[in-house]
């Protein structure tokens, strides 16, 4: 309901400094809801990108699979995929996320690091396969300081069947 509220707010604020030619209202109101969508789209993605254990979280495609065969020839393997996406995930200083991408225009897939609550939906030729928060509040509150930990932990519960199924069919649009 909060959310709702808000947007509902800001869209009022928008409208009115639109029909008004506000320029500078509209240009700050643009980098609030870019953030606040941001953070919307980026946590969506990250619950579905999630299993537990149980219900598959952490079970790694197939060795004959599609997924698994990128992986390999991009990274050598799914442990050297995993170290290189934690080494990245360590080097966010403050706010952001770690992403598996798949690069439409080369058809590779890499990893990128978004600041704060950008998403990589904003840039060209990208479809996200999986994203890593990597806000503080997401590993302080279980690891404290142990920050590496939290990005070794995660992929315990990696829903890597969601990740396949993006990469079977990468795109840029995203159910949230």
């Amino acid at each position: 309901m909060v959310v709702q509220g808000h947007g509902v707010f800001l869209r009022f604020k928008l409208n009115k400094a639109t029909s008004s030619g506000d320029i500078e209202t509209i240009n700050k109101l643009s980098e609030k809801i870019k953030h606040h969508l941001g953070g919307h789209i980026n946590h969506s993605l990250y619950w579905k990108m999630l299993a537990p254990p149980k219900k598959g979280g952490g079970k790694l495609p197939g060795k004959n699979s599609k997924l698994m065969k990128e992986i390999e020839a991009s990274y050598g393997s799914a442990d050297n995929l995993m170290n290189h996406f934690i080494f990245e995930a360590q080097q966010v200083q403050g706010t952001g996320w770690v992403w598996l991408n798949y690069d439409l225009q080369s058809h590779k897939l890499r990893i990128d690091k978004t600041r704060d609550q950008e998403n990589v939906l904003l840039q060209e030729n990208l479809a996200p396969l999986l994203t890593i928060d990597a806000w503080e509040h997401a590993w302080y509150p279980t690891y404290k300081n142990e920050k590496p930990k939290y990005f070794k932990e995660i992929w315990k519960i990696v829903n890597w069947d969601y990740v396949e199924k993006r990469f079977n069919n990468p795109s840029k649009k995203v159910e949230i």
